[in-house]
């Protein structure tokens, strides 16, 4: 389906097909390590030495990922895109995956039992289908506080017979929240108070269903921007601008 699957040849369609394409974290390396150390208490941050803020995160390139491997908490970049099951050495690669059909694709079925992440993120970018021009529009929490999409983790080897990893973020119905009007989905977005129950491997993946309800979503606060952020090679602070009209 449209929402779900993304070769990357179009990483740089301009009208960015996918559900929830595109993201941000924009907040400087401070911010984020309070963050990752108030949530997930960390044994290590110096992964953070390489962090940059971005306007314009697309598919393929590595996230900020948050897992845990049975033990403790990690955190690290992981490129974002998710290989099909069964599919060539040349993978195609999924940037989300609906929650309602999870546990029926084979591609997630595993990674959604034992391989669960968070993505770390402070926006992401809609494009308003209704309109013909196809409008760009930046969600954000009210306070622009940083946030997780609840995502999964894999790993695979590439055509080179190297292992790889990629994450998929997962998207639910905007039926009946602020979303709606812009897009028929949204991505999931957990609370705090979620992110261990998620993350926990001894989880009961029966339990989940909640977080995937639109009652679950935060109360996005969204406005038109300029139609420069559908090129991904633009990636400053003008991307999250409000459209001057």
């Amino acid at each position: 389906n449209v929402f779900s699957l993304l070769y990357y040849k179009q990483i740089f369609d301009p009208y960015n097909r996918v559900m929830c394409g595109r993201f941000t974290l924009t907040k400087n390396s401070l911010d984020v390590m309070t963050f990752l150390d108030t949530h997930f208490q960390l044994t290590h941050n110096a992964f953070l030495n390489d962090y940059e803020p971005s306007y314009n995160v697309a598919p393929s390139q590595r996230v900020l990922t948050v897992l845990n491997d049975g033990t403790t908490n990690r955190a690290g970049f992981l490129p974002w895109g998710f290989p099909v099951a069964g599919s060539s050495l040349k993978k195609t690669m999924l940037a989300n995956a609906r929650s309602e059909t999870i546990m029926e694709k084979v591609t997630f079925r595993s990674s959604y039992r034992h391989k669960r992440c968070l993505i770390i993120a402070d926006g992401f970018y809609e494009w308003d289908r209704a309109s013909k021009r196809s409008i760009p529009h930046y969600f954000r929490i009210p306070d622009h506080a940083i946030f997780a999409f609840a995502g999964l983790w894999t790993s695979y080897v590439d055509e080179h017979n190297q292992k790889q990893f990629g994450v998929t973020l997962l998207t639910t119905p905007s039926t009946r929240t602020s979303m709606e009007p812009i897009h028929d989905r949204l991505p999931v977005v957990l609370s705090s108070d979620q992110y261990a129950f998620w993350l926990n491997p001894k989880s009961s993946i029966d339990e989940f269903n909640f977080l995937f309800q639109s009652y679950n979503a935060p109360d996005w606060h969204y406005y038109e921007i300029s139609p420069r952020v559908n090129r991904v090679l633009n990636n400053d602070i003008t991307c999250i601008d409000p459209l001057k009209k």
